[in-house]
């Protein structure tokens, strides 16, 4: 799976078109859904997740309308942190029906597996909607949710004005984290500059 950097350490890479999302305090689920109904889902390290059946029974609904193999890249979160942690690998007295699926990325399994997609950030998170939009969305009493996010150029007053409203508005809801995405960069299966990860922070003048 695509992991982030820490931005805090690379300030310098905080610069142009950033597409922005909120981080939410979950767990890594990598979902990977066949056009013959088959669905699986990894956990970031390649663990296989098997208590998430409410979010797997979803996909399988949608699975036959893939054009290929698909990976779907989110963060499952649900009431609380510790009660999602208690659920991830228990194999028996499961009870994970509150889960919800939040996707921010898609890519075709081969090109998971070859360890890149090259289609870019916002073409991917455009591709992701629209499918989401037309086939994952009417389906009735679904937990699957897209991450909505905002396209900032921080390189221009207005731009940086955009994301520190964004920033703000993650310290109101208690949020974790940022993610600030290279629009124009691929997927790749490592730790990457494409993405930054930070806290929201609070800016004061003295």
């Amino acid at each position: 799976a695509q992991l982030a950097h820490d931005s805090t350490k690379y300030e310098n890479k905080m610069v142009g078109v950033k597409q922005c999302e909120i981080k939410l305090d979950g767990v890594r689920v990598l979902t990977v859904a066949y056009p013959d109904g088959n669905v699986v889902q990894y956990s970031r390290n390649g663990r296989e997740l098997k208590n998430f059946t409410n979010v797997v029974d979803t996909f399988k609904e949608i699975a036959a309308k893939l054009p290929e193999p698909m990976v779907f890249d989110g963060e499952i979160v649900s009431a609380t942190f510790n009660k999602l942690m208690t659920q991830v690998f228990r194999k028996s007295n499961v009870k994970a029906d509150d889960a919800v699926l939040y996707l921010f990325d898609v890519l075709p399994l081969r090109d998971f597996i070859e360890g890149t997609s090259n289609t870019p950030q916002h073409k991917r998170t455009e591709q992701l909607e629209q499918f989401y939009e037309s086939e994952i969305a009417p389906i009735k009493d679904n937990n699957i949710k897209v991450i909505e996010h905002i396209t900032v150029d921080l390189d221009t007053p207005d731009g940086y004005k955009k994301f520190l409203q964004f920033n703000a508005e993650c310290i109101e809801s208690g949020l974790e984290g940022i993610i600030a995405k290279d629009v124009n960069a691929p997927y790749e299966c490592k730790r990457t500059f494409s993405w930054l990860k930070l806290k929201p922070y609070i800016e004061v003048t003295l």
